[in-house]
């Protein structure tokens, strides 16, 4: 009896501790580097070229070309979620507003320009979003502003098939997890016909830290012409281990190894204490018999 009632004691202080432990480092993987009341100004710019000069500018191209720049504001922050204004400017000067949230944990996105918003303090093969899709932070660097040195977080990828190349680039700055600047390119070919599509997205100022052109940085990435000759051969990619991600999973493990041991025991000793009443039990019988 006291032997099952020390191993229910025991379990009902170590279950809480553990999964508080749990909870703490679930919380402590993913986390918002930015502000209510930040400000993060772009600009933006998109250019298409083809080789065969008698085609049109395809119209979803002329739609994104009237955009000039946009500007995000941090209006709420509640765990892993933050809220924000986004004010578009297009470039006959008119303006408008889109609010929205982005969840930097589940990558659930519902703002213009979301993706340009992580979680802060990520490392090289984390996930952008621990929850949500396979991108990774694939580089870091140090970046020089007139502030001084930041780290920089770097997600670059790119595909490429027989008649299509595409890459995207994109730097973040670690502490905020807020991009600096993005940058994509895609070529398309078709036939003889070969196009190519780009967008430029670069941090012009903010309130956190002077961006725009940094002072000095890495060399700038090399980018395929439009030549179809000069689309890259295709690379293997492999999907990077999150060996920080398994720490919660390992302590849960835990928990429910105890837990299985724990009613084992249980068992075992309401099975030894049946077992000694009909030993018992007989033991009566055969002294009455004998008596």
């Amino acid at each position: 009896m006291k032997t099952r009632l020390s191993l229910s004691i025991f379990l009902l202080i170590s279950l809480p501790i553990l999964l508080s432990i749990t909870t703490a480092q679930a919380a402590e993987t993913v986390q918002l580097g930015v502000a209510k009341g930040d400000v993060f100004e772009y600009s933006y710019a998109v250019t298409w070229d083809s080789t065969d000069s008698s085609l049109p500018i395809p119209s979803d191209v002329t739609r994104l070309s009237e955009t000039q720049g946009f500007k995000i504001t941090i209006t709420d922050v509640s765990g892993t979620t933050l809220q924000a204004d986004v004010l578009i400017e297009s470039r006959d000067g008119s303006t408008k507003t889109v609010s929205g949230y982005v969840d930097v944990e589940l990558g659930s996105i519902s703002l213009p320009y979301g993706d340009l918003i992580v979680a802060s303090n990520l490392n090289v093969n984390d996930k952008i979003y621990s929850m949500g899709g396979d991108a990774t932070i694939t580089g870091s660097v140090t970046r020089t502003y007139p502030s001084g040195d930041r780290p920089t977080n770097q997600r670059m990828a790119e595909t490429t098939s027989e008649n299509h190349y595409e890459k995207t680039d994109v730097y973040f700055d670690k502490a905020k997890g807020v991009a600096v600047s993005s940058y994509y390119i895609g070529i398309e070919t078709i036939g003889s016909e070969t196009e190519t599509f780009t967008e430029t997205i670069t941090n012009t100022n903010s309130d956190v830290w002077t961006a725009g052109h940094p002072v000095s940085t890495v060399a700038p990435t090399s980018y395929p012409t439009t030549t179809q000759s000069a689309l890259p051969t295709a690379k293997a990619t492999q999907t990077p281990t999150q060996p920080d991600n398994l720490i919660p999973i390992a302590v849960l493990v835990i928990v429910i190894i105890i837990v299985v041991v724990v009613a084992l025991l249980l068992v075992r000793g309401r099975g030894r204490k049946r077992k000694s009443r009909v030993d018992e039990e007989f033991a009566k019988y055969l002294k009455q018999k004998n008596s």
